[in-house]
């Protein structure tokens, strides 16, 4: 039987999903930017390039697709296997913490733990949540992490930078499309430095942090994001170095840092030996993040030399 005879025997919607996700695991694709399994995966591209809801009810499952329908979704499910786009690309959205976002390959896709923290803050440091009407989002991509903020922060007034122009772009449609363009203003530039003349009460930032020997091994979907926003430089600390030192001069005297650095911690930890991080718990497992005191990054400013 031909490859596409077999096909042909697919009928109904869990047909070709069951299918999906035996092809996808047998490919060896890699589940990082909106699932972490296959069944999940090829749900999502099926539902999706039918437009059908994603939390479509299962007795819909059985429904038998069209000849147009089946090949809508062989043809996404065979870009997804020969390809390894990642299906955030494919489709052009991605949902993270129960957030739509616009999503193709001039930013990252969104997949940081900070989306889900911040939509909900429950802040795990000692500071009050209402007292935050500041924050600065470095690094901002798909602008995820500065609309989450919008969600949990909702009197907060948020700037968001980011060194890619065609990165806001994307940015500034995901802030229309969640109704906070009053609320959250973008600034092109290297890190800090296009920020107005202002103090915040909560810098957030998920700066690259992969090590530059380290891009080419990433699985061939990564590769598909902007090597910018990935490359950290030989130790992963280059933009990271930077962003702690400016950081508290941009940080009112009670404010704080919050940072996702990755698989770059135990890296930082030897580079300040004598910076106090708070590293958080989250509880899918996600590690790599943590919170500095304005004071303490003040450290930084009288030990310069320090991890430079």
């Amino acid at each position: 039987m031909t490859h596409n005879t077999m096909l042909h025997t697919l009928v109904t919607l869990a047909d070709w999903i069951r299918w999906g996700a035996s092809a996808f695991g047998r490919a060896h694709l890699c589940f990082a930017h909106g699932t972490d399994n296959a069944l999940d995966e090829a749900r999502w591209l099926a539902l999706a390039s039918l437009d059908l809801p994603l939390d479509l009810p299962d007795i819909y499952l059985g429904a038998r697709l069209l000849a147009e329908e089946r090949e809508k979704v062989q043809r996404i499910f065979e870009q997804r296997i020969h390809d390894h786009i990642p299906a955030a690309y494919l489709l052009g959205e991605t949902m993270i913490a129960g957030l739509r976002f616009k999503t193709d390959a001039r930013t990252l896709i969104p997949r940081s733990p900070l989306v889900g923290m911040l939509s909900f803050p429950t802040l795990p440091w000692d500071v009050n949540i209402e007292d935050i009407s500041s924050i600065a989002d470095i690094g901002t991509g798909s602008g995820a992490i500065a609309i989450a903020c919008g969600y949990g922060f909702p009197n907060a007034k948020i700037d968001a930078t980011d060194i890619s122009a065609e990165a806001l772009v994307v940015a500034r449609e995901n802030v229309y499309a969640h109704g906070m363009e009053t609320q959250i203003h973008f600034y092109q530039g290297d890190l800090l430095a296009p920020l107005p003349h202002i103090r915040y009460d909560l810098i957030v930032s998920n700066p690259p942090y992969v090590r530059s020997e380290s891009i080419e091994q990433l699985p061939a979907e990564c590769r598909y994001e902007p090597r910018l926003a990935l490359d950290g430089g030989s130790d992963g600390l280059a933009t990271i170095h930077r962003l702690l030192h400016q950081s508290a001069r941009f940080l009112t005297p009670e404010g704080h840092l919050l940072l996702e650095v990755g698989e770059a911690e135990v890296a930082l930890k030897d580079a300040y030996p004598s910076l106090p991080f708070h590293w958080l718990d989250f509880e899918g497992g996600a590690t790599g993040v943590c919170v500095l005191a304005a004071k303490e990054l003040r450290l930084l400013e009288r030990n310069e030399g320090e991890g430079a």
